[in-house]
């Protein structure tokens, strides 16, 4: 499959977080990024959610995805706002469901 990078700026410190989640449990950071975004994609089409805005003094984050999952985040987009945005509110929500941040 080709993958695209992708990034958006996250919280300071959360990709070090992801990192060592992704080590314990065994997967690449790039494939719980993924998980990340598909599960907000997922939920969103049941009950849309806003977007959030990134944080202004934040850690970019460059992360690669399977060109399919983004263009579905690009679809989602569509006349709302930048994926920037999505990745940022996926990555941040996936961070409190598993635990990451409060």
């Amino acid at each position: 499959m080709t993958s695209v990078v992708q990034q958006t700026v996250v919280e300071i410190g959360l990709p070090k977080k992801f990192t060592d989640y992704a080590d314990r449990e065994g997967k690449t950071v790039q494939d719980v990024y993924a998980e990340a975004v598909q599960s907000f994609i997922d939920s969103y089409q049941e009950t849309p959610l806003p977007f959030l805005a990134s944080p202004i003094q934040g850690e970019t984050l460059v992360f690669r995805l399977d060109k399919d999952l983004k263009l579905k985040a690009q679809a989602l987009c569509k006349g709302k706002s930048r994926a920037r945005r999505l990745y940022y509110t996926a990555i941040h929500n996936y961070a409190k469901t598993i635990g990451l941040i409060q």
